[in-house]
């Protein structure tokens, strides 16, 4: 940031510089508006292998592979459902969120990202769109959606496919690119389950390419997708979305400054209109304290819950965390034992599926990703087999080529999460505090034996000893702390994610989500913030205008 510019420059502070505060800043830059975002995250350039594959780093460097997967450098003591946060260029920007915000957990798994473009440095990238049963409960309906779920695919482009049997189930009124070359695995489960769709549905089991928010084709500077393997380690060629990625373009927009390493520690408001803002320094330690007319809380979940509560002067607050229970489960598909190792492929998800059990209500589905075996570590389906860890080392290089591994999500209506947020002498002190509703022990055998016996259909065998369930947390899809409503209370907000009496406060992130469907919400989060972007927009182009 210019240091001769002020805050008081600028139309609006944006607080984050994730998916939510970038869609954000879009339509506001679009109608001339002056924006400033202040973000903690500071910028650390990714250092991908020195390896055009996976494959070449196993054949020429064996030394450079045993320190990508040695478990000091891979740690599998992360009980995250995302296997990039278990790698070395994930754990600096993980080491510091709990202390920076004051957070105690108990039973519960917190991970924060303070780095340019927050938790989309690590996301799987899943893009769907929310349908009208999944908005159940919000005060916005999809056409409300949907003109800011097109916008945000055109710009940070997807891949997937809208004519199969997930097409419509993710959004077919959406831009999408041709979906990524299947590995073999995959595809051979694919082929299966095409030529057996009718009875695989009838056993509540639906299977597609996943929509995701991957390049396969070369679009917006980024580079498509070289099906290296390596995806888990960095990708040089931007395939995989980050909102990192645009702060550069947001840079080149004459209104637009970027104060980065900047954590917002309290937000307040001003004696007259607007707010005051403390903002530490995380290189210097020091604290500068700043006024903003209107600010944008897009600093994740946990965190603009945080400023906002401490806004509205809620000393004692408690509210709900939603987060999505996480099923894992290993498969294993005999006719391919024995199969070598791709030497090209995406190194991530590969196909998704959505699962229907008698829990859930009419037009509402589980959800789930099924991963190949070549760029993920074998150390991913030993730590879910009940052996000793020679016999599971043993077992596992046996089966890897001929395995796939699976998750799957449930709403957030099982689980009974809770964030405390209590104001003492030293600032505020967060504790979140983590747990399953009793159904969903109830939902999770539901979806075990589906899945098991589904899957059995088209050739492919769940591990025994494999299935596991996270605990709370793990998940990452944290929402709901101040849902929007028809008719906000004191912690919730309004449709434009404003907290009641702060007129110029918007919360744009997950905090705002009414509720949390199986499907992946980071997309939506983005379609919505670009919705209330253009919202805000709109309000300060109304106001400019001549009388």
């Amino acid at each position: 940031m210019n240091l001769d510019t002020t805050p008081r420059d600028f139309d609006v502070v944006v607080v984050g510089s994730g998916p939510a505060g970038v869609s954000a800043c879009w339509p506001m830059l679009a109608a001339g508006m002056r924006v400033l975002m202040i973000d903690g995250g500071v910028p650390t350039p990714l250092q991908p292998p020195k390896a055009e594959t996976l494959a070449d780093l196993r054949d020429d460097e064996p030394e450079a592979v045993r320190s990508l997967l040695d478990p000091a450098a891979y740690r599998t003591d992360i009980d995250a459902t995302s296997p990039k946060l278990r790698t070395p260029v994930m754990r600096r920007w993980l080491s510091d969120y709990d202390e920076s915000y004051r957070i105690r957990t108990r039973n519960f798994e917190l991970f924060g990202v303070l780095a340019p473009g927050g938790l989309s440095t690590a996301w799987g990238g899943g893009a769907g769109c929310f349908t009208a049963d999944e908005l159940r409960g919000f005060p916005i309906g999809r056409p409300d959606l949907l003109p800011s779920y097109r916008a945000v695919a055109s710009r940070v482009g997807l891949s997937g496919s809208v004519d199969d049997d997930l097409g419509a189930w993710f959004g077919d009124e959406v831009p999408v690119q041709e979906p990524l070359a299947l590995h073999a695995g995959a595809q051979t489960l694919y082929d299966r389950y095409r030529a057996r769709a009718r009875a695989t549905h009838d056993r509540g089991l639906r299977l597609g390419r996943i929509r995701q928010a991957v390049l396969s084709r070369d679009h917006a500077g980024r580079k498509a997708c070289s099906l290296s393997n390596l995806c888990l380690w960095g990708c040089d060629k931007g395939a995989i979305y980050s909102a990192g990625q645009e702060l550069a373009t947001l840079g080149a927009e004459p209104g637009f400054a970027l104060w980065s390493g900047a954590f917002v520690t309290t937000v307040r408001r001003d004696a007259g209109p607007g707010f005051v803002l403390h903002v530490r320094d995380r290189a210097s330690g020091e604290t500068r304290r700043i006024a903003a007319r209107r600010v944008v809380l897009a600093a994740g979940t946990v965190g603009s819950t945080v400023l906002a509560l401490g806004a509205l002067e809620q000393a004692r607050a408690e509210v709900p965390l939603l987060t999505s229970p996480v099923m894992a489960f290993a498969l294993f598909q005999p006719g391919r034992l024995g199969a070598p190792p791709a030497r090209h492929g995406y190194g991530m998800t590969q196909l998704a599926f959505a699962l229907d059990i008698p829990m859930l209500p009419a037009g509402e589905s589980l959800y789930g990703s099924i991963f190949a075996s070549d760029g993920i570590p074998t150390s991913e389906l030993i730590a879910r087999m009940p052996l000793s860890r020679p016999a599971a080392v043993a077992l596992a290089r046996r089966i890897w080529p001929a395995s796939l591994l699976g998750v799957c999500f449930f709403p957030g209506e099982f689980t009974d999460n809770r964030l405390s947020f209590d104001i003492g002498p030293n600032g505020p002190d967060v504790v979140i505090s983590g747990g399953f509703t009793g159904e969903f022990r109830l939902a999770a055998a539901q979806a075990r034996r589906r899945m098991a016996r589904a899957a059995a259909g088209i050739g492919a065998f769940v591990i025994p000893g494999s299935v596991s369930t996270a605990p709370p947390g793990a998940d990452m899809h944290y929402c709901g702390t101040m849902p929007m409503s028809s008719h906000p209370q004191t912690t919730q907000t309004d449709i434009l994610g404003r907290p009641g009496g702060l007129p110029d406060m918007h919360l744009v992130d997950g905090s705002v989500l009414s509720r949390l469907p199986g499907k992946g919400h980071t997309f939506t989060i983005m379609a919505n913030a670009d919705r209330i972007g253009r919202a805000i927009a709109g309000s300060w182009g109304h106001a400019r205008q001549p009388r």
